[in-house]
């Protein structure tokens, strides 16, 4: 049985021996470098240990380390990392990622998404949100799409509604 044959376009294999990054399409576990650097805690194992039995102790989550990068929660190789956010209405092109060597080409729907908070206090306040992971699965042929923000809490809500529009709604600014 041979080995996947995978390799970076920029960076071909030549010659036996030599080390070369590895290449691929497969998320970063959590606990494999260089996402690991990104957790926070300095790789301090006990101190990690000591705050995690404090936080069960108070019964509250673990707050998250003054060294801790939001990047963590990316499992994307950085090479697969898009700038920024996605608009939403991007053109897909694959090539050669198939033993057919079949191009696969779509464009992503054209969706905005945003929420509505509706404040204890009454007022109604549109967020953005903000479209940041796209997953291709070839195998099933779909792409799913994932749309994320934060807010801070310090006034007390009473509903968060999510709602879409299309980019024509969102031109002529209609919901």
């Amino acid at each position: 049985i041979q080995a996947p044959q995978i390799e970076s376009p920029t960076e071909p294999i030549q010659e036996l021996g030599t080390e070369y990054a590895p290449q691929g399409f497969g998320a970063i576990a959590r606990a494999w470098q260089p996402r690991r650097d990104l957790a926070g805690y300095g790789h301090d194992a006990e101190k990690i240990r000591q705050t995690v039995k404090e936080a069960l102790e108070k019964k509250k989550p673990p707050p998250l380390p003054d060294d801790f990068m939001f990047d963590f929660y990316n499992c994307a190789p950085e090479n697969q990392l898009y700038p920024g956010f996605l608009k939403g209405d991007e053109s897909i092109t694959l090539e050669g990622l198939s033993e057919t060597s079949r191009v696969f080409q779509f464009s992503l729907p054209g969706y905005h998404l945003f929420s509505l908070f509706r404040y204890e206090a009454g007022p109604m306040i549109p967020m953005p949100l903000h479209l940041d992971t796209l997953l291709i699965d070839l195998y099933t042929a779909q792409v799913h799409l994932t749309w994320r923000s934060t807010y801070g809490i310090e006034h007390p809500i009473r509903v968060i509604e999510v709602r879409m529009t299309t980019q024509a709604e969102a031109v002529h600014g209609k919901e």
